[in-house]
């Protein structure tokens, strides 16, 4: 046991000299990036979230319909059910209940549908701005480049360490929207 603790011990020892060493021959050329910023800054992911934003009105508007014609024959049904025959009522009931559950069922699919759909939409930005910082990064010739977030784990930088809008330019001069790529 405490031959593991010294050769741990050991170990952490020649990690740091050698990253002492390494860092005393090589300076070490860091810089941060605004994540937030440039993720919702990028015109991919405005025409991400516009395409999103569409099929969203679409499915809503499916779902609207449904729920619209779900009401129109409850309204029939309450009008005319004091008409009907035993028989009738237990009929219509039985369609307008088969049709709410129908809608339930549509809504509830068109709600994970569109969590899935952001989800993957948010991804697939998310690894474009990734790859893109990675090849950009390498060019300029940085070692290490931060993303900051909301939660703070980049408590303080200096201000020149911040290469957020010369990344940010890059990536949307870099940028072809899908009615760009159509025309060409």
């Amino acid at each position: 046991m405490m031959n593991k603790i010294v050769l741990g011990l050991v170990i952490v020892a020649v990690l740091i000299s050698g990253t002492a060493l390494y860092q005393s021959n090589h300076s070490v050329k860091i810089a941060y990036i605004r994540s937030a910023d440039m993720v919702y800054s990028y015109e991919g992911m405005k025409d991400a979230q516009k395409t999103y934003q569409d099929k969203m009105e679409a499915w809503q508007a499916n779902v609207d319909t449904l729920r619209i014609e779900l009401e129109r024959n409850f309204n029939s049904y309450t009008k005319e059910s004091t008409k009907l025959s035993v028989k009738e009522k237990s009929e219509k009931e039985s369609l307008l209940n088969q049709q709410q559950q129908n809608y339930n069922q549509y809504a509830q699919a068109i709600k994970e549908k569109s969590k899935t759909e952001e989800q993957k939409m948010t991804e697939g930005v998310l690894n474009q701005v990734n790859s893109f910082i990675e090849e950009y990064s390498k060019k300029q010739g940085y070692d290490v480049v931060i993303g900051t977030t909301t939660s703070g784990n980049l408590l303080y930088a200096k201000q020149y360490m911040d290469i957020t809008e010369d990344v940010l330019k890059a990536l949307n001069e870099n940028y072809h929207s899908p009615v760009e790529k159509s025309i060409n």
